[in-house]
């Protein structure tokens, strides 16, 4: 029998074993059946290797590319009389960004980084003897395996293999659901029926216990133990009545509990199936990830909207996210809601959904005539005013137009309008969400899998299709964010700064402020010290709106009547412009928020103490961590607690192993951003921007003579008159 053919260095020869039909993960398998050489070696491309064809020579170019992190390009390939005797295979980000110019061109992303790696193999004596002549394994961008399968030259997988990536990242679409539980138009239009015009769907929840059908609690009892049995860090609590029925029901997944360690500055408590008596009474807390878009923090089922109900599910989430409070939280416009917050969250700032406050206004405003014309006069008053003063006196001039004085919701609407008008709240941080925005609301999460319709049996078994979906869609962003960046607008540094850190969805969110910059113009006002105060103009199509801007040379303190930054994280184009019109060119730290930043994770879990788990990109990562890393907790505090000398041993151990592991991630941080390490000013000097986006910028006697100075802009901002241009 011929003896197997073996390369130069020992490897056995991938044309003898391959099959017609194999392709790039045949090559894998065989890598990962064979990872070494006959000496040990790991198996990466060298210098001198052997292949039996170029074909052969790609596939297992592609197949390292996959395990290690990086796609693959066939670039070129030479023949001499028609003969192949040359080919070359490069990094998928080889080559200079296209640049297109013009506006429209402003969502284009750029991939091309000018990486060099790559690998050419030559066929000289044209034996089918192609051996690597150059080899360049390095590369200038971070390379990620989790991330490859988002990449254009591995998403034609098999099927088999694409059981393991259910995102469809190129069509970017929700995996099919069956079409009983698709939201139809009537559903839709149900959700945004006023409540006065909806019947009560069920007559079960009335009497204080949980709405069920048939099937639902074994159907939940089920649920909670496959989810247990998946990951220990599963939580759920269920509330019974006094005659043993089933009341109320919380749960959490363990990838819920990681994430709010994150995000847990801003969580949004949304009802809107409960209070549209769906046949699921489902409440959710949401929260807002470093791309700006809603997680999940929290899933709950309550009898009925009572203070005793919300106080019970509110304390469970807190003892689920280990009694740490968020920072702010957003409700429905609910006294009973209200009530409940001061209760269990006494120390967190609390506003109302506007959303919710604006869709009830046709119905609760008590008129019948001229509804529409009122409700776009009450939203051009929200968002058009920037002062508690100028928001007042547009609401008196609209009550008196109107005549609405008699209007009991409007005057407690009024009364209440330090939780929900935007001229009150912008001084504090709420990651910018409007909730106006029905992509920040509970029925766009779950968009597809419920229905007014949908029982708590249907809903639990595709809960986890739903979560893995949402998961994936994190991960193709998070992917997009470390592969890609929109391409620059303009000339400016600190456009560019900012796209080096941030994700690609608050890059954009920044870019909306830079294009904005050509129809800003400042004019400085007056100089106190340090402090340079401007009228910023912004010429618009059918007025000019000016801000008041105001700029602290000595340290850096740039404020704006508009409050973006406060309110958004984000600068605004008033402030873009005081900074450009004083060359400064580097946004400062300050201004810079870690957890708008791309490897936001990572900082947060180098630097908080402690981390609840481990930097996750993916649930299964994270499920197989805590699975395995679970048990070697659980035997070393079992031996541990036999007497104080072995539980101080023990935990001295833990606390080298945590340290040791925080050094590691530590010493990846150069594959973090565009393959070059963010200085320690910009990683370390801003860990908390988030928290403390609300308190007065600056410190010392320049910090209070500008506060002051803002505290005048804002009583004398009514004098200000907008014109036409």
């Amino acid at each position: 029998m011929e003896e197997a053919r073996h390369d130069a260095f020992g490897y056995p020869s991938l044309h003898e074993q391959f099959r017609e039909g194999n392709d790039w993960l045949g090559t894998l398998n065989l890598i990962k059946d064979n990872p070494t050489n006959k000496d040990g070696d790991p198996l990466v491309p060298k210098l001198g290797m052997i292949f039996g064809s170029a074909e052969e020579a790609y596939q297992f170019y592609m197949a390292y590319g996959y395990r290690t992190g990086f796609g693959v390009i066939k670039r070129s390939c030479h023949s001499i009389d028609g003969v192949k005797v040359r080919a070359a295979f490069v990094c998928c980000k080889e080559g200079k960004p296209k640049v297109r110019p013009g506006p429209k061109s402003r969502r284009r992303l750029v991939a091309k980084t000018e990486c060099k790696a790559m690998m050419v193999v030559k066929d000289n004596a044209r034996k089918n003897q192609w051996e690597v002549d150059y080899l360049e394994l390095n590369h200038n961008h971070p390379c990620d395996p989790e991330m490859v399968r988002f990449m254009k030259c591995f998403r034609d997988l098999p099927a088999w293999q694409k059981e393991h990536r259910p995102f469809n990242a190129k069509a970017r679409v929700a995996p099919k659901r069956s079409s009983m539980n698709r939201a139809s138009t009537q559903d839709k239009e149900y959700v945004n029926r006023p409540f006065a015009q909806r019947e009560f769907r069920n007559e079960g929840g009335k009497g204080g216990k949980l709405r069920l059908v048939d099937g639902d609690v074994e159907a939940l009892m089920k649920f909670f133990d496959k989810m247990q049995a998946q990951n220990s860090n599963f939580f759920y609590s269920w509330d019974m009545d006094e005659e043993g029925r089933l009341k109320n029901v919380y749960w959490a997944d363990a990838r819920s509990r990681a994430i709010y360690q994150y995000f847990s500055d801003v969580v949004t408590f949304d009802t809107v199936y409960l209070v549209n008596q769906y046949m699921m009474p489902f409440v959710a807390f949401l929260g807002v990830n470093n791309h700006g878009q809603s997680t999940l923090l929290g899933c709950g089922l309550l009898a009925d909207e009572t203070i005793e109900n919300y106080v019970w599910l509110f304390k469970k989430w807190l003892r689920c996210m280990n009694d740490k409070p968020p920072d702010a939280i957003i409700t429905s416009h609910s006294k009973v809601i209200e009530r409940s917050v001061v209760e269990v969250f006494p120390n967190a700032r609390h506003r109302f959904c506007l959303w919710h406050i604006l869709k009830e206004l046709p119905e609760m405003s008590g008129r019948t005539e001229d509804k529409e014309v009122l409700s776009l006069r009450m939203k051009k008053m929200v968002y058009d005013t920037l002062t508690p003063t100028d928001f007042e006196r547009e609401w008196v001039e609209m009550i008196n137009q109107y005549r609405l004085g008699d209007n009991q919701w409007l005057m407690s609407l009024f009364e209440d309008r330090k939780k929900w008008v935007p001229a009150y709240i912008k001084d504090t941080f709420w990651a910018g969400l409007s909730t106006i925005q029905r992509s920040e609301r509970l029925d766009a999460f779950f968009d597809g899998y419920i229905t007014p319709e949908t029982t708590i049996k249907m809903f639990v078994e595709q809960y986890d299709d739903a979560m893995k979906h949402k998961f994936d869609r994190e991960a193709y962003d998070d992917y997009r964010s470390f592969q890609h960046r929109p391409q620059l607008l303009s000339g400016l540094q600190f456009e560019e700064q900012i796209t080096n850190l941030y994700t690609i969805n608050m890059i954009q969110k920044f870019q909306d402020q830079v294009k904005q910059l050509m129809h800003v113009i400042c004019s400085e006002v007056s100089r106190s010290g340090p402090v340079i105060t401007y009228s910023v103009a912004v010429l618009g199509k059918e007025r000019k709106v000016e801000y008041t801007v105001m700029y602290n040379n000595a340290e850096k303190d740039v404020w704006c009547i508009c409050r973006s930054f406060q309110f958004k994280g984000i600068l605004c184009s008033h402030a873009l412009g005081v900074l450009r019109q004083e060359l400064v060119t580097i946004i400062p730290n300050k201004y810079i928020l870690n957890r708008w930043r791309k490897d936001y994770k990572r900082l947060h879990a180098s630097s908080s103490s402690p981390p609840q788990v481990s930097r996750i990109r993916e649930m299964r990562i994270y499920d197989y961590l805590y699975k395995h890393g679970h048990q070697y907790f659980a035997d070393i505090v079992e031996i541990g607690a036999t007497d104080v000398d072995s539980m101080e041993f023990a935990l001295s151990v833990m606390k080298e192993a945590r340290e040791k592991v925080l050094k590691y991630e530590e010493s990846r941080g150069d594959r973090t951003v565009n393959g070059n390490r963010a200085s320690d000013a910009t990683q370390r000097g801003n860990s908390s921007a988030d928290h403390s986006v609300n308190e007065n910028i600056g410190n010392g006697a320049s910090s209070k003579r500008i506060a002051n100075q803002r505290e005048k802009a804002l009583e004398n901002s009514k004098k200000k008159k907008r014109g036409s241009n």
